[in-house]
Parts: structure tokens; sequence; C-alpha cells
């Protein structure tokens, strides 16, 4: 135990359901807020690396390249 109430921590949720919906921006209103996408993903399309075979290397606590792979999921084969 190291004192912190449960009540405190966020609740887990899924990465593919509707978290809520756009409030106060009328053009948007009522359009559903859904998904998520982790730090080096969204550096990832924040970077516009759209295209496939565009990279993006990311730094902090490690190292990590991130390579666009279009519609296939290409598995490593090294590890």
């Amino acid at each position: 135990d190291i004192g912190i109430s449960t009540a405190c921590l966020p609740s887990i949720k899924s990465n593919s359901e509707v978290y809520g919906h756009v409030k106060n921006v009328p053009s948007l209103d009522g359009l559903p807020i859904s998904g998520a996408v982790g730090d080096q993903h969204a550096a990832l399309l924040g970077h516009a690396c759209l295209d496939v075979g565009s990279s993006k290397n990311t730094y902090g606590t490690g190292c990590f390249m991130l390579l666009n792979t279009g519609n296939e999921a290409v598995p490593s084969k090294h590890g």
C-alpha cells in the first residue's frame, strides 16, 4: 500500500471505445471522442509520417524508431 486512494486513479478503458462527445465547439458538437493513441504513435502522425515507408525516431527514456507500414502489420524478424 502506497497510500493512494483508488478513487483518485483513472478508470481503465479500451483503446477502441467512445469516451464521450465533443461539447462547446459548434462545428464539432456531439462528435464522438473515441480511440487512443500512445505518445510514440501520436508523434508519428504529428510529424506527418503519413506515407508508407516514412519513419520517425523518438528519444526519451529510450530510443525508438517507428515506421509507417501502411495497412499491413510487418512483424519483426529479429525479436
